[in-house]
């Protein structure tokens, strides 16, 4: 094989290589991009519900009654979007949830977190 037949191989098999990697860092890239647009989803219907419970907090008399730590919205609605995304939403992954969320929930109860809420927290009957 002469000096252009290990040129024209060197050429493709450097095309091949580089188009390879190209893909895979394409791939990730999308991958991640995806991710922070389910995140992003999630923090704006938090906000939403977030909102709402706040106004509800703000036009009630009820002094056992106040919305959660924003956190805790956005913990819940990633999680359940992330179970939309996959086709995973049955009564057995929802009932993890709430199980989750209500672990969540005990422990900013537990441990009164944030500091600075002072009539305190609206407590959901878990079932």
């Amino acid at each position: 094989m002469g000096d252009l037949g290990k040129i024209i191989i060197g050429a493709i098999t450097g095309g091949v290589i580089g188009s390879f990697l190209t893909l895979i860092a394409n791939s990730v890239q999308a991958r991640g991009a995806y991710r922070r647009e389910l995140m992003r989803w999630a923090i704006e219907t938090a906000h939403k519900d977030f909102a709402a419970d706040n106004e509800l907090y703000n036009t009630s008399q009820s002094e056992n009654l106040h919305p959660w730590p924003m956190s805790s919205y956005i913990h819940y609605h990633y999680k359940f979007i992330n179970l939309l995304d996959r086709g995973n939403v049955n009564e057995q992954t929802l009932k993890e949830l709430l199980n989750l969320q209500k672990k969540l929930l005990e422990t900013y109860t537990e441990y009164d977190l944030p500091q600075h809420f002072k009539r305190g927290y609206y407590k959901p009957d878990f079932k």
